[in-house]
């Protein structure tokens, strides 16, 4: 899976139209296109208000926006990645780099126990929501509970059912204790080629029911990645596919 930062564009498929627009600002859609059989997508990169536009055409529209959300669908999680961040970026040569992390948890450092059982994780000062709160251990947690619940319908929970204990230390630092030493713990549960982390404020006080038919799956209002979510204007039917066209999404970096 390449990094987030390599794929700007990646995730706004061709069966729906999904509006996106770069975070730190207020940008409108510059254009619209259409298409007859398979319509293109367009995102534009969120780098210093400005970017180059990237093309993406899928062909299936993905069941849940929720980062999450299950089944896991590649053409969801397009989307997702550019949605919700994670933890930590997989490198090409395999290590990890801090995203919404301040630093990488290592036995070095004094993040992780000689035992391999105990990670201390700080997150990084900074990181916001949409909605103006910042991101937190809270997020982490409300993340691990929905993910640890066998009623909540989730794409994948591997590597969190390793997981013996999560404490809150701090709104920047949480502590994991595991049943058994993991050594790709890390990488399993924080990279980005993994379900991001959840906003708590979007689930909180909701049954297990409530979460699996939320809202939140098609209209992810808050969202912490390089872009924010506008709209969906789902697809037509293959039925009906042939003979209709649609709108190509578009953004403007903010």
């Amino acid at each position: 899976m390449v990094p987030r930062s390599w794929r700007p564009g990646a995730g706004i498929l061709a069966a729906l139209a999904v509006l996106l627009t770069a975070c730190g600002g207020g940008a409108t859609p510059a254009a619209t296109g259409s298409a007859a059989s398979t319509p293109a997508t367009t995102a534009t990169a969120a780098s210093g208000g400005g970017g180059t536009t990237a093309i993406v055409g899928e062909y299936e529209e993905p069941d849940t926006l929720n980062p999450i959300g299950g089944p896991l669908m590649f053409f969801a999680q397009e989307v997702q990645e550019v949605l919700f961040r994670n933890l930590f970026v997989l490198n090409p040569d395999g290590s990890l780099a801090p995203d919404l992390a301040a630093e990488v948890p290592s036995a070095t450092n004094g993040g992780i126990s000689a035992d391999g059982l105990t990670y201390d994780v700080h997150l990084r000062s900074g990181a916001k929501w949409t909605d103006g709160n910042p991101v937190s251990s809270q997020d982490v947690y409300m993340t691990y509970q929905l993910e640890t619940n066998p009623s909540v319908k989730v794409a994948s929970n591997l590597g969190w059912n390793d997981v013996a204990s999560f404490t809150i230390v701090s709104p920047t630092e949480f502590k994991i204790i595991l049943k058994k030493p993991d050594q790709p713990f890390l990488a399993t549960v924080f990279t980005q080629t993994q379900p991001g982390i959840v906003p708590a404020a979007a689930f909180k006080g909701m049954s297990a029911d409530q979460v699996n038919s939320s809202t939140f799956g098609h209209n992810p209002t808050i969202t912490d990645g390089p872009y924010k979510f506008v709209s969906w204007q789902p697809g037509p039917s293959r039925r009906s596919r042939r003979s209709s066209s649609r709108s190509s999404p578009a953004t403007t970096p903010c």
